[in-house]
């Protein structure tokens, strides 16, 4: 697994802290509102989610794009970006059916 202290500085692709703190922190909020469970919480929860995986989506895009093959790795500098790709999916297609099935119940 490639993380930033692997990867070299000033090497294309590598892991940046300063947009992934504050984009985990915001999920992390996001969560907290969703818990509180009033209406308005879970709805400013949900958007606040998407927005931020929204956001880590990028910063993996970015990074998997950026990042350089290697034929010669398994399996690959470009695996664990694209998984970061995959599960940002996933996450902002959940919160988007969370909040659809908030905003019409029935």
């Amino acid at each position: 697994m490639f993380s930033r202290r692997q990867v070299a500085e000033g090497t294309k692709g590598r892991p940046e802290i300063v947009p992934t703190l504050p984009l985990a922190g915001g999920l992390l909020a996001s969560a907290a509102l969703i818990f509180t469970e009033s209406d308005l919480g879970s709805r400013a929860g949900l958007v606040l989610a998407m927005i931020c995986v929204g956001g880590l989506g990028a910063t993996y895009v970015k990074r998997f794009v950026d990042t350089e093959n290697d034929p010669l790795e398994w399996p690959g500098p470009k695996a664990w970006p694209g998984f970061g790709v995959f599960a940002s999916w996933m996450a902002f297609l959940a919160a988007t059916q969370s909040f659809a099935s908030i905003q019409a119940p029935y």
